[in-house]
């Protein structure tokens, strides 16, 4: 497929905030005040952090009159996971899926949180621990896992104890936000994640109303609440027609916060936060995105009747001075258990992390010529044997990148072909 030569945002991602992806973020807060009302009495609207700060500020600029349902809540799967660490046996389970790949040191801060923040008083057990030279092994190497183990197991009525003050202070934000109302969670969606620990928290139904949700979101019980997506309801990840769930990365790039994950509450109550790991480059793009999708809110722009028809167009045909406009936008996160850095620019290329925009890379990459066309038997070969056992979006990095992701990848399945690949000359 071509990419469109023309550009269409005039040299500022604001321009593309304001015309393309703010005309569908309209369209969602419309939605979610009609769906929530359908849904429950007197709702209470809880825009999830992180991918819910944009979401939020359009809505109330769209319903001024509902500012007091709407609130922005800290949350994240990090804090959720600290929350159900409930006795030192959970504690020392939790070893059991730690990412091999990372050192003692960060899994003791990142997983076991045990640093409320950079100034905080430190507990000399945690102290000591950190400033022993193992604690910058790898779990995945035996001592590294000898430690950690023996240090997670001597901690781990500490680390409990962290926990249930951490799930106390949660327990009483929480409840302090939705008081008698309704609450409905509002977020890009997956899982289900926030809205599970919510019901679990509030000990009531919570409803759910994300831009898509995945099949893994049935397998919430339905004592949790209702589940609605904006552009699909439990969709495939492999067999996706959502255009949010293809670019799911994009999404999740360009709505979020400017801020570092939430961590956990301290022992006084105050949220902790992970360190902003945005370059200044991303946070500039995105700062201008934001501007121009809040101009969109302002000026009660009317959504098409299809308004993910324009930005699904751009995402897969990127006019090249368009593309560049996103070149070094990006954002850390977790995939196949290490951190990445997940590039969405088109114009850009990683070979050893996950390609974001990958229609856009695609695209992209035939237009520059950068692509290893296959044979026409070996192409048929991948999409009977190797394209159902990848995500749709791994698929496509894989099959653009084919040679470099083969060489460098981390994925099972590059042990298992590289040889042949390599034999066959593709």
């Amino acid at each position: 497929m071509a990419i469109d030569e023309a550009p269409r945002f005039a040299g500022d991602p604001m321009n593309f905030g304001r015309d393309c992806l703010g005309p569908c973020l309209v369209d969602v807060a419309h939605w979610v005040r009609a769906r929530a009302r359908a849904l429950v009495a007197d709702p209470c609207l809880l825009f999830v952090a992180r991918d819910g700060h944009l979401l939020r500020q359009v809505y109330d600029r769209l319903h001024p009159e509902d500012r007091e349902r709407s609130h922005y809540v800290l949350t994240s799967r990090a804090a959720v996971r600290f929350a159900a660490l409930a006795d030192p046996a959970a504690v020392v389970r939790e070893l059991d899926v730690c990412p091999r790949g990372d050192t003692v040191r960060n899994l003791l801060i990142s997983r076991f949180h045990l640093l409320d923040g950079p100034d905080a008083p430190i507990d000399p057990a945690i102290a000591e621990v950190l400033a022993d030279p193992r604690a910058d092994l790898r779990f995945a190497d035996p001592a590294g896992a000898a430690f950690l183990g023996a240090s997670v197991a001597r901690l781990a009525p500490l680390i409990a104890a962290r926990a249930a003050r951490h799930r106390e202070h949660f327990a009483r934000y929480l409840r302090d936000i939705v008081g008698a109302r309704d609450p409905v969670v509002v977020d890009l969606g997956y899982r289900g994640t926030s809205q599970r620990h919510f019901a679990e928290v509030l000990g009531r139904p919570v409803a759910g109303l994300y831009l898509v949700t995945h099949e893994e979101a049935r397998t919430l019980p339905a004592t949790v609440g209702p589940t609605e997506g904006w552009d699909g309801d439990f969709v495939s990840p492999r067999r996706s027609t959502s255009v949010v769930s293809e670019h799911r990365y994009f999404f999740e790039t360009v709505l979020s916060a400017d801020t570092g994950a939430f961590h956990h509450f301290d022992a006084d109550g105050c949220p902790v936060h992970a360190a902003n790991p945005q370059s200044a480059v991303s946070r500039d793009i995105r700062t201008r995105i934001h501007a121009g999708v809040v101009r969109a809110a302002e000026a009660a722009v009317r959504p098409p009747e299809w308004p993910l028809v324009s930005l699904r167009d751009f995402l897969v045909r990127p006019a090249p001075a368009d593309a560049a406009l996103f070149a070094g936008l990006a954002f850390e996160d977790a995939y196949a258990g290490a951190p990445s850095l997940f590039i969405v620019a088109p114009s850009q290329t990683r070979d050893d992390d996950f390609a974001v925009w990958v229609e856009g890379q695609e695209a992209s990459d035939r237009h520059h010529g950068q692509t290893t066309p296959g044979r026409s038997w070996y192409a048929a070969w991948e999409r009977l044997f190797v394209e159902p056992r990848l995500s749709k979006s791994n698929f496509a990095r894989y099959r653009t990148n084919r040679p470099l992701w083969l060489a460098r990848g981390r994925h099972p399945l590059v042990r298992r072909y590289a040889a042949m690949v390599r034999f066959l000359g593709l």
